[in-house]
C-alpha cells in the first residue's frame, strides 16, 4: 500500500489529510476518491520528499482540489 499526504493549493491540509492506495503511479489531472468527501484532482505531484516523511511511511505529496460537479 501507498499512502500520500494531500494539500490543497494554499499549502493547508486537505480533508481528508491522506490517501491511501495500492497503485502508487498517479499524475497530474487524475482524479482521487480521498474519503467521503468526494472526487479530489490532482494539480502536483511531489514524491521527492524529505526522508523523515519517507520513514513515516508516505510516498510522497499531492496537491489536489474538490472536484466540482454540475447539477
Amino acid at each position: 500500500m501507498f499512502r500520500f499526504i494531500l494539500i490543497s493549493p494554499d499549502d493547508q491540509p486537505y480533508e481528508p489529510p491522506t490517501f491511501l492506495t495500492a497503485n502508487a503511479h498517479w499524475s497530474v489531472g487524475d482524479e482521487i476518491v480521498p474519503g467521503h468527501s468526494g472526487n479530489a484532482r490532482i494539480l502536483d505531484v511531489d514524491t521527492d520528499v524529505h526522508q523523515h516523511v519517507r520513514a513515516l511511511g508516505f510516498t510522497g505529496v499531492f496537491t489536489v482540489e474538490p472536484v466540482r460537479r454540475a447539477p
